[in-house]
């Protein structure tokens, strides 16, 4: 078994007797992780390009709603929810949590999301 000589390309024999060097290894590009605001963002234009209410807390300034108040509400179809974003691992602020915990007791739908795909399935999801 194995590979035979004549199945070789040329550079393939000239690499094996040293003849040539290979070449270097091609360039990659260095990305970022994705950050919570990048998948808020991600979010907000899936929304508008599907035409659904919704409002937004962007984190890129500090807010003037209600301390502790989720990152989104959104509605569909007599359907609403509130969405948090959160990126590994996962910390709320105690007002968060006690905002989740109202929603909670109120029979109000809330969802703690890590990226905006998991946010779209969910609304996608409703029918």
């Amino acid at each position: 078994m194995g590979i035979k000589w004549n199945d070789l390309s040329e550079r393939q024999k000239a690499m094996i007797e040293g003849a040539e060097e290979p070449p270097p290894p091609r360039a990659t590009i260095l990305r970022r992780p994705r950050t919570e605001r990048d998948e808020q963002a991600l979010f907000a234009n899936w929304l508008l390009s599907h035409r659904l209410p919704y409002c937004w807390h962007s984190t890129h300034r500090r807010t003037t709603a209600t301390v502790g108040v989720y990152d989104f509400w959104v509605g569909k179809d007599g359907r609403s929810a509130w969405f948090e974003f959160k990126c590994l691992p996962v910390r709320m602020s105690k007002e968060q949590v006690e905002f989740g915990n109202s929603l909670a007791a109120h029979g109000i739908e809330a969802h703690v999301v890590l990226s905006a795909d998991e946010a779209i399935k969910i609304v996608k999801g409703w029918t």
